[in-house]
């Protein structure tokens, strides 16, 4: 019966080294259902069906061999980089981008906390871009209620320090929307990835971030959010939800558990 198991299923180390995965990832697609868990005769230990799991292989085998390298650069913000970023916003948001206190608005952010703004760049051409700002515990309380707008704290900004707990709202996080979607997917995932490098710098420079808060009305906002573990708060503020995420608590986001072995990293040399 062993023979005829192994004939028909993978063990999971056996899957993981199909897939080229590692421990955690493997067990993260497992939690969300990308992969398929069986459990024979009330055993404990699962095994995989075969068949699905060489298809998945030549999947991803497929994808990697038509990826070819994307041409894109990302980089912290500069001033002169805000006017291709409100050019962008503007189409994203509308008129209000272009407001002059809106303008305003971003030139000190990006002047007060000058580690809160990325772009991501096609070539030359500003495809998305995320502002991370670190404010006061007043701010996050305005905030959390649903009736302040993230870009209205510019008095109660906190630049990135070491060894200082930093709250934080994710003000803006844009795609350009004249790219497909396939191509927008890309440069949110792009941005993601980056993003978990950044956080992992911070970490081992002993910036500790105990909690993100955002505000999303879109599917595909929320959906981001949710995927990241953010929670949502309560608010009464039509078609605008806000979320959190505790960045003290366990995760099962890789780019998260790298920042925080970073930032205990740090904190033991301390001692």
């Amino acid at each position: 019966m062993d023979e005829r198991i192994a004939k028909i299923y993978y063990t999971a180390a056996e899957a993981r080294a199909v897939l080229g995965l590692s421990k955690d990832s493997f067990n993260y697609w497992v939690k969300t259902g990308k992969i398929q868990k069986r459990t024979l005769f009330g055993g404990k230990h699962g095994v995989y069906p075969k068949k699905e799991i060489d298809l998945l292989a030549a999947r991803i085998e497929a994808m990697m061999l038509a990826d070819s390298p994307e041409p894109l650069t990302f980089r912290r913000a500069t001033i002169d980089d805000l006017e291709a970023e409100t050019h962008l916003a503007y189409l994203i948001f509308g008129q209000r981008a272009l407001d002059a206190d809106m303008k305003a608005a971003r030139r000190a952010y990006l002047e007060r906390c000058p580690e809160s703004d990325w772009h991501l760049y096609d070539n030359e051409r500003l495809a998305a871009y995320v502002n991370i700002v670190s404010v006061s515990d007043q701010a996050i309380a305005l905030f959390k209620t649903g009736r302040h707008h993230a870009w209205s704290f510019a008095e109660e900004l906190r630049p990135y320090t070491p060894g200082r707990k930093h709250q934080c709202i994710i003000a803006d996080f844009v795609t350009i929307p004249s790219a497909p979607p396939a191509q927008r997917s890309t440069y949110a995932q792009r941005v993601l990835f980056e993003l978990g490098h950044v956080l992992k710098d911070f970490g081992a420079r002993g910036i500790e971030i105990t909690s993100l808060y955002a505000a999303s009305s879109t599917a595909s906002g929320i959906r981001i959010l949710k995927h990241a573990g953010f929670v949502p708060l309560t608010t009464d503020v039509k078609d605008r939800l806000i979320y959190a995420l505790d960045l003290t608590s366990d995760t099962h986001i890789k780019i998260l558990q790298e920042y925080r072995e970073a930032l205990s990293e740090w904190q033991s040399q301390q001692k």
